[in-house]
């Protein structure tokens, strides 16, 4: 005859059930997050969170862990960021680094953007800014200024293979406080003479964090 189960026999076999469980709603939430360490299932996700459509890969940079991706379309000029490192604060997975509107934001055939971060503790940080020109053929370059930059940043255009051209700089910033903001970019011509300018788009979005204390500030 079988032997029948203990009360003890029962209760250890209910809370291991749990524990199975528990283990397996925390997989399936792992595996949730697994695609968002991919880059182009990085750039889905800030497609479908903006609904601009799909994009194209303009450019991509690997700064340390991090992995940062540039893409475009008629709608907008979308920056990501691909990094398991905690101090990307509170932007979650598939959440776009910054973006340019290239439908409302587009002054003078240009649309940029810019972000800026600054973990406390390490006193290091970088601020990354990107834009696209639409017409202009003269121009060859563009020059970044603002109020609080101690001095102004240069970098050449370059060609998206669509006819409209692109810039993206990524400095790395070592001080007491958060890379300056720059606020408004200048086409330059060949001999660097200006030609139009116009404002970088929300040039205050900035992450500053303090991994020691647990602290993310925006």
């Amino acid at each position: 005859m079988k032997k029948l189960r203990t009360r003890r026999q029962i209760a250890l076999r209910r809370i291991l059930a749990a524990i199975l469980c528990l283990l397996a709603l925390v997989g399936l939430s792992l595996l949730s997050k697994l695609p968002y360490l991919s880059p182009s299932s990085a750039i889905a996700a800030a497609e479908r969170e903006l609904a601009c459509g799909p994009t194209e890969v303009l450019a991509q940079r690997r700064e340390g862990e991090a992995t940062f991706l540039l893409s475009w379309n008629d709608q907008v000029l979308l920056a990501n960021m691909v990094s398991p490192a905690f101090w990307r604060g509170n932007i979650l997975p598939g959440q776009p680094l910054y973006y340019a509107d290239r439908t409302r934001d587009a002054q003078q055939g240009i649309a940029a953007a810019g972000f800026r971060f600054y973990n406390q503790d390490t006193r290091q940080g970088w601020g990354q800014w990107a834009g696209l020109v639409t017409g202009w053929p003269e121009a060859v370059s563009v020059r970044l200024t603002g109020p609080e930059a101690p001095e102004p940043m240069e970098a050449a255009l370059q060609p998206t293979g669509k006819g409209d051209r692109y810039f993206w700089i990524h400095r790395p910033y070592t001080g007491e406080a958060l890379c300056p903001s720059y606020t408004q970019i200048t086409l330059l011509d060949e001999a660097g003479h200006a030609l139009t300018t116009a404002p970088i788009t929300n040039p205050e979005h900035f992450t500053i964090i303090s991994p020691s204390q647990g602290v993310a500030l925006f």
